[in-house]
This record gives structure tokens, C-alpha cells and sequence, in this order.
């Protein structure tokens, strides 16, 4: 009994030792889970708040995108506006290059219209120059002339006087025609009678004269109408003739006798110089 005892009580107490250890083995096992539960506790604390700052982080990242996004399509309204105000200032350029153009292309159309302005002024100046010195040439030349002139009408008037005898104050010794003559003044030279009276005669009335011919006594115009202008030529062929004869007279021959203004000249040449 004493030994069973004994035995049971041996035996009890190693379970209680026994028992003891599987305690503290189980405390010390529960201790370490304990431990790596709260290891894992922590990390796992750790990466919930790693991943709250990272979510926190891509949430603000997010919003700063977002507002990067919303900037950047403002940025890109105030761009294509800012584009659209660079196209129009080109194509006001653009305006204003043409005109520019346009206008040096004006300018440059006057500067050679001027130029050429200028150069027909140029030469109309010299022209009038010219044309200034001949006149003032020609103008000397017909001064020169219109003294010749006066003093040939002189010379002439003088030899007329020498020629023609004018009785003003009916003195004797100024007749140099016998007194029953009564040929007129103007058909003698120095008081002597003409070698032949002329054909025809010439009634002077300015711009009406007309010649008389003394056979038939026919009246011829000397002046143009619109009919009889036979009687005309008629009339000039018998003055013709008059001039002729006042050349025969003088001892000049005429050629032609249809020479009018020629005869005429000659005539007057031979009797002035």
C-alpha cells in the first residue's frame, strides 16, 4: 500500500512537474506566439500605415495631377488662343507685307514717272533754251532787217522825191512839163513822160481794186469771187502784162510773164539798188 501509495504519489507528482513543464513550455510557446502575433501585429500596423501614406500619397498625387490636368487644358485653351491670335497677327502681317509691298511698288512706279518727269523737263528746258536763243538770233536778225528795211524805204522814198516832182506850191520853176500837157504826175519820171503808157489801168481801192481795159472798157476784179473767176485771171494776166512792160522799160527781160510776185521783185530790186 505504503509502496503504492508511494508510486502514485511519484507518479502525480511528475505529472505535476510534468504538467508544470507543459505550462511553461506552452506559456513560453504562447509568449513567443505572442510575440511574432505581435511582430506580424506591427508589420502588419506598419504596412497599413506605409500603404495609408502611400494611398495618401497617390490621392494627393492625384490631385495634383488632376489640377496639373486641369492647368495643363488651361494652359492649352490660353495656347490655342494665344495660336489663334498668332494667326491672325500673321495674316495681319501678312496684310500689312502686301500693302507695304505695294506701296514701295507705288513708290518706286513715281520715282521713275518723276525720273521721267524730270528728264522731259530737263529737255524741255533745254529745248526752250533753244528755241530761246534762236528766237533772241531771230529776233536780232529781224531787227537787223526792220533797220535795213527803214533805211531802203528811206533811200527809196529819197529817189521817189528825186523821181517824182510834187508841185506844192504851184512855183514855175517846179513844173518841168509844159504847161498844155496835162499828163498826170504819175505817169512821168523826173518831169519826163514814160516811153509807153501802160495797157491797162488799175482803179486802187484797197481790197476792191479793180483794172480797167481802156479798148473795151471792161471792169475786171482783182479780187477772188465765187463766180466769173475767168474775169479774175483775166484781170491778173493784164496786170501781168503791165508789170512786163514797166520791165521792158527798164531793160529787163521777162521770161515768164506768169511770175507775178517774181517780176515784181525783180523789179523793185533793179529800181532801189
Amino acid at each position: 500500500m505504503q509502496s503504492a501509495a508511494l508510486y502514485s504519489f511519484n507518479l502525480g507528482d511528475m505529472d505535476c512537474k510534468l504538467w508544470c513543464c507543459c505550462k511553461k513550455l506552452g506559456a513560453f510557446v504562447c509568449s513567443r506566439r505572442l510575440r511574432e502575433v505581435c511582430r506580424v501585429l506591427q508589420e502588419t500596423q506598419q504596412r497599413v500605415i506605409d500603404q495609408k501614406d502611400e494611398i495618401d500619397a497617390l490621392l494627393l498625387m492625384d490631385a495634383q495631377y488632376r489640377d496639373s490636368v486641369s492647368a495643363v487644358q488651361a494652359q492649352t485653351v490660353v495656347l490655342r488662343s494665344l495660336e489663334m491670335r498668332i494667326e491672325r497677327a500673321k495674316c495681319r502681317l501678312m496684310t500689312v507685307r502686301m500693302k507695304l509691298i505695294r506701296v514701295h511698288d507705288d513708290k518706286r512706279n513715281q520715282e521713275v514717272e518723276h525720273e521721267e518727269r524730270t528728264a522731259e523737263i530737263k529737255r524741255i528746258d533745254e529745248e526752250v533754251t533753244k528755241r530761246t536763243e534762236t528766237l533772241s538770233a531771230i529776233r536780232e536778225t529781224i531787227s537787223h532787217t526792220a533797220s535795213q528795211l527803214v533805211l531802203r524805204q528811206r533811200r527809196m522814198l529819197k529817189d521817189l522825191m528825186d523821181i517824182y516832182l510834187i508841185d506844192v506850191n504851184g512855183v514855175p520853176q517846179n513844173r518841168l512839163l509844159p504847161l498844155p500837157c496835162v499828163c498826170r504826175p504819175a505817169i512821168t519820171i523826173a518831169g519826163l513822160h514814160l516811153p509807153d503808157a501802160v495797157a491797162s489801168l488799175v482803179n486802187f481801192f484797197a481790197s476792191r481794186s479793180t483794172l480797167i481795159n481802156p479798148l473795151t472798157a471792161e471792169i475786171f476784179p482783182l479780187y477772188a469771187l465765187s463766180k466769173n473767176r475767168d474775169k479774175l485771171e483775166e484781170a491778173v494776166h493784164c496786170l501781168n502784162k503791165n508789170i512786163g512792160q514797166l520791165r521792158c522799160d527798164c531793160g529787163l527781160a521777162t521770161r515768164d510773164i506768169g511770175r507775178t510776185l517774181s517780176n515784181l521783185h525783180d523789179l523793185l530790186m533793179h529800181l532801189t539798188v
